[in-house]
Parts: structure tokens; C-alpha cells; sequence
């Protein structure tokens, strides 16, 4: 039964699969998570331990995910974790990390989005209340064109720094 939450912040290893079972619709997707730490020897980041496991995504959250997740996406995803134990077709018995989304995002500190709400009001854009969703008009906002794909949500459109830092480019009114 799932009843550890983990909230985990990682990448997207693999394009997220959407399927129909006898309980419902369904989106999954591994996500990879490693940890990194500063070397005081050799003056750089290195690489930790890494986490892969399966995120499942059911009722509202599976036309969210299967549209504005891609592979390689940033993400956070936050919800009850358990180990599923299995056996294969050979006979080895193997286990598998798996999530039960509450809550899948895209982690806005390394990719950029634009939002767009499930019910847009009728109208034009003009007429909108503050905080209402919008379509971007041709040449507003940071540019998304070198991001990996049409629907990956806009990231890959932050230049990275000389330090390897990546910050979004300022923005005109």
C-alpha cells in the first residue's frame, strides 16, 4: 500500500507512456533524480547517488502531464512512494520504485512556461482579469524556439551563463 510521500526533483528519463487500464487512464514516466556536491579537492560539482523511479499519473493530472511533459523535462513530482516487487519471464525477481502523483509540475528554477488553464474564458485577451491565462502574441516573451519540441512547456529557451548558470533573458514590455 502507498503511504510514504516523497516529493523528488529530477529529469524526465524516458517519454511519458499514456494508456488505458480497467481502472482508468493513465500517464507514466521515469524520473531520474541525482544528487550533486561541491569537491573542495577538485574545485567542481560531482556527481551523487542517483533515484529512478516510476511516476504514475492518474485522473486530473494525465492530459496535464501527457501535454506539457517531455523527455528530459525538469520536473517535481510529489506523492505516496512504494517498491513493487516482480518476477520475470526468467524467472529473476526484481523490484521497482513507483509513485502515485499527487502533483507533477515543471520545476520553473531551470526551464521556463507559459500557463494555460483547462477552462480559458471566452473573449479577447484584453478583457481578461489579472492572473487569467492568455495566448502569447507572436514575439512576446522569452523565446522557446530552441527548446527540444512544439509542447515541451517552453524550456530550453533560457541561454546558459559564461559560469554555467542559466537565467532568463530580460524581458521588454
Amino acid at each position: 500500500m502507498f503511504e510514504t510521500y516523497m516529493t523528488v526533483i529530477g529529469n524526465v528519463a524516458n517519454k511519458p507512456d499514456r494508456r488505458d487500464t480497467p481502472t482508468g487512464e493513465v500517464v507514466s514516466f521515469r524520473l531520474g533524480s541525482t544528487a550533486r556536491y561541491w569537491s573542495e579537492e577538485e574545485k567542481s560539482w560531482r556527481d551523487g547517488n542517483s533515484l529512478f523511479l516510476t511516476v504514475n499519473c492518474w485522473r486530473r493530472l494525465v492530459n496535464g502531464v501527457a501535454l506539457g511533459v517531455v523527455k528530459g523535462a525538469p520536473v517535481i513530482a510529489h506523492g505516496p512512494v512504494r517498491l513493487r516487487e516482480y518476477t520475470t519471464t526468467e524467472g529473476q525477481r526484481r523490484s521497482v520504485m513507483e509513485m502515485r502523483a499527487v502533483s507533477v509540475g515543471l520545476d520553473l528554477a531551470r526551464c521556463l512556461a507559459e500557463r494555460v488553464d483547462q477552462q480559458r474564458r471566452s473573449g479577447p485577451a484584453d478583457d481578461a482579469e489579472p492572473g487569467d491565462a492568455r495566448p502569447a502574441r507572436e514575439g512576446e516573451g522569452t523565446p522557446a524556439s530552441s527548446g527540444p519540441a512544439p509542447g515541451a512547456a517552453g524550456y530550453g529557451g533560457i541561454p546558459e551563463a559564461a559560469d554555467g548558470l542559466r537565467e532568463p533573458e530580460p524581458v521588454e514590455a
